[in-house]
C-alpha cells in the first residue's frame, strides 16, 4: 500500500504548523457549506484529526431514549412510569447499539408484532408503540432525525382486549346493601355507581368532588394536563357526604389497610 503524503495535502504556515479544513455537517449527515481552519505541526495527525470531525456524530438509539427518559417520567404519573419502564429497556436492550436516524418503520412494527408474540395485550403494546413514538419525537427536536417512523405504524391485528364485566346479581344487591358500611362496603358502592379504578378512587382528593354540581374530578393518568369529569349520580350522594363527613381529613379514602386480626379493612383515620 502506498503510503500517504500526509504534509503535500496541507499548508505549511510561517510559524511551523500545517493548515487543513475540515467541513461541518447537520445533524442529518449533510454538508452545511461551512469550513474551518484547524492546524497541527503533525501533518498525519492533523489528517485524522479531520477525519474526526468529518465523520457523522450519528447518536444511538440507547443516548437519546436516555435524554427522552430524564425528561418524560418527570411528566406523566408515576403509576404510568412504572408500566413504561420495563419496555423501555426492553427497547433499549433490544436497539439500543443502533442509531436512531437508522431505525426504521419496520423495526417499529416487528418490535410490537414480537410483543403481541409473546402474549401482551392491546393496552400494553400501544404502550410500547408510545414509547417509540415518544423517543422518535424528541429525537426530531434535537435534529438526529427528520421524521418520526412510528407514526406510520399500526397496531398489530388480533391484540387481546381487557373487558369489564357487570357483577351477577348477588354481588350488585350485596354492594349496594353495603353502601353505608363505614369500614368498607362504601367503597365497592363508590366504584360501581362511578365506574373509576380502584387506583383513581384512592388517589381523590375531597376537593375532588364538586357537590355544587355533583361531579368528581380526576386528572388524566397519563400527563397532568389532561382532566376528566365524572358525574356523580344520585343514589350516591347521600352515602358519599356521609362517608366525608365521617371521614376527616384531605382525602376522600384516607389509606386503607387490611386487619387481618378482625377480618374488615380500616381506614387509617379512624
Amino acid at each position: 500500500m502506498k503510503k500517504i503524503d500526509y504534509a503535500s495535502l496541507y499548508t505549511l504556515r510561517s510559524d511551523g504548523r500545517y493548515m487543513g479544513f475540515w467541513h461541518e455537517l447537520d445533524r442529518y449527515d449533510k454538508p452545511t457549506g461551512k469550513r474551518h481552519a484547524i492546524y497541527d505541526r503533525d501533518p498525519e495527525r492533523l489528517y485524522h484529526k479531520i477525519q474526526e470531525k468529518e465523520t457523522p456524530q450519528r447518536r444511538t438509539l440507547k443516548q437519546v431514549a436516555g435524554e427522552w427518559e430524564e425528561i418524560h417520567r418527570d411528566e406523566v404519573a408515576p403509576r404510568t412510569w412504572m408500566n413504561y419502564a420495563p419496555h423501555l429497556e426492553s427497547i433499549v436492550s433490544l436497539y439500543g447499539d443502533i442509531p436512531v436516524a437508522d431505525l426504521t418503520a419496520f423495526d417499529v412494527s416487528q418490535d410490537l408484532q414480537a410483543a403481541k408474540a409473546r402474549g401482551l395485550g392491546h393496552t400494553v403494546v400501544n404502550a410500547r408503540r408510545s414509547i417509540w413514538n415518544g423517543i422518535f419525537d424528541y429525537a426530531i427536536g434535537k435534529r438526529d432525525i427528520p421524521y418520526n417512523p412510528a407514526l406510520s405504524v399500526k397496531l398489530p391485528k388480533g391484540l387481546k382486549k381487557g373487558r369489564r364485566t357487570v357483577p351477577p346479581d348477588d354481588v350488585l344487591n350485596a354492594i349496594i346493601g353495603d353502601a353505608y358500611d363505614m369500614d368498607f362496603g362504601f367503597i365497592p358502592f363508590f366504584l360501581l355507581c362511578t365506574g373509576v379504578r380502584r387506583s383513581e378512587a384512592l388517589h381523590r382528593l375531597k376537593t375532588d368532588i364538586v357537590t355544587k354540581t355533583w361531579e368528581m374530578t380526576i386528572p388524566s393518568s397519563k400527563t397532568e394536563a389532561g382532566i376528566r369529569t365524572v358525574p356523580i349520580i344520585e343514589p350516591l350522594r347521600d352515602p358519599l357526604q356521609a362517608w366525608m363527613d365521617a371521614h376527616p381529613g384531605p382525602w376522600l379514602f384516607p389509606y386503607i389497610a387490611y386487619n387481618k386480626r378482625r377480618g374488615t379493612f380500616m381506614s387509617d383515620s379512624n
